[in-house]
This record gives C-alpha cells, structure tokens and sequence, in this order.
C-alpha cells in the first residue's frame, strides 16, 4: 500500500484496477478500513510504487512487456497474472511512503492512442460483448468532455489509430514494430505457483 510520506494517514495507491470497458485507476480505500490491519486481499494488480513479486511467478509469466509503455507494463503483468491462475494480493500492513506525483506528461494523441491499443490487448479477458459496450461508452464520454479542447482531434486520432492496430494484431497475432501492435499473450504450458503476492515478500507456500 502506497501512503503519503508527509502524511502517512492519506492513502496514495492500495492497488490498480482495469474496467471492463478499458479504464485504468488507482485503488484509493477508505484510511479507516485498513487501521486495524485487515487480511490481505486480492487486487488485479499492485501500484509500481510497492509492488513485490515471487521469482517463481515471474519466471512462469515470462517478463515484462517491455513494447508496453510503463503507465501500463505493471497492470500487464497483472491481467498476465490473471490469465494463468496466478493471484496479486493487497498486504495493508505492508506500506510504502512516497511523495505525491505528477503523472508523466504525455500528449493526449500518446495517451489515447496507447490506451486503445491496450484495450485491444485484453479486451476479451471480460467478456466481448461487454467490453465493446462499455469501451463505446468510455470513448464517447472522453469526446464529450473533450468537446471544448482543442486537442480533441488528436486525441480522436490516437484512438482510431489505436483501435487500427489492436485489431490488427488480434487478427494477426501481432508482429512488434515501432509503430507495431502488441503481441497477444497465450497460457503457459506450466501449471502456475500457488500466489503470486504483490505488497510485501511473500512468505513460503505452505504445502
């Protein structure tokens, strides 16, 4: 869990979450909930800030996406976790104080255009039909919003051009370039570790 450092009762991160439509946000639970050191408890993927991996899982999902640009390597990995069984856990009493800081400056044609292509990526991992649903419904509200912007073109252009080359490598099963499509990921051949714990050292598996 990622707290504040000036004021260690402010709760940065306590994990990231992926919509089924495609959004991405930090975990931020209520301080009052984790005051009395709960049990730890499953979130799709741990904040960069505090994450702790077992080698054995590492080792099973294979690395890092390194063509995944960092905002989203580590919710990656997490979804990978996923795919093969393997568990992220919230441990509370494992808390990392950081400074509160800026997002990484992008273009909104950089941001949209990652983001589409990350959808498509994993845009079945909850189910098709309601992927596209809510993933039409995201776009449309970023373009409402973004009405009044004068960046509104490019970011609609990041996303056509996203969702060109998602689709793509779905139909292609992705060849990597610098303007490339991600490669799909598939399961292992190995059967996965009992946990894969994020926010603290995982302790030994019990037998």
């Amino acid at each position: 869990m990622v707290v504040d450092a000036g004021n260690p009762e402010r709760i940065l991160a306590a994990g990231m979450a992926y919509g089924a439509g495609g959004d991405v946000r930090a975990i931020r639970p209520n301080p009052s909930t984790h005051r009395q050191e709960p049990l730890a408890t499953r979130v799709l993927a741990p904040h960069l800030s505090a994450a702790f991996y077992r080698r054995s899982a590492l080792e099973l999902a294979g690395r890092f996406a390194v063509e995944v640009p960092d905002p989203l390597a580590w919710l990656d990995l997490g979804l990978v976790f996923l795919q093969i069984g393997a568990r992220t856990v919230l441990e509370p009493g494992c808390r990392v104080a950081a400074a509160p800081a800026e997002p990484a400056r992008r273009t909104r044609f950089r941001a949209a255009l990652e983001a589409e292509r990350f959808f498509w990526r994993w845009a079945g991992v909850h189910g098709w039909v309601r992927s596209l649903a809510l993933h039409g419904l995201l776009v449309l509200g970023e373009l409402v919003c973004g009405l009044t912007r004068v960046t509104l073109a490019s970011q609609l252009a990041g996303r056509i051009l996203g969702g060109c080359r998602g689709i793509l490598a779905r139909a292609g099963e992705g060849s990597v370039g610098a303007w490339g499509s991600w490669p799909r990921r598939g399961p292992p051949d190995r059967a996965p570790p009992p946990i894969a714990r994020a926010g603290a050292s995982a302790p030994p598996a019990r037998p």
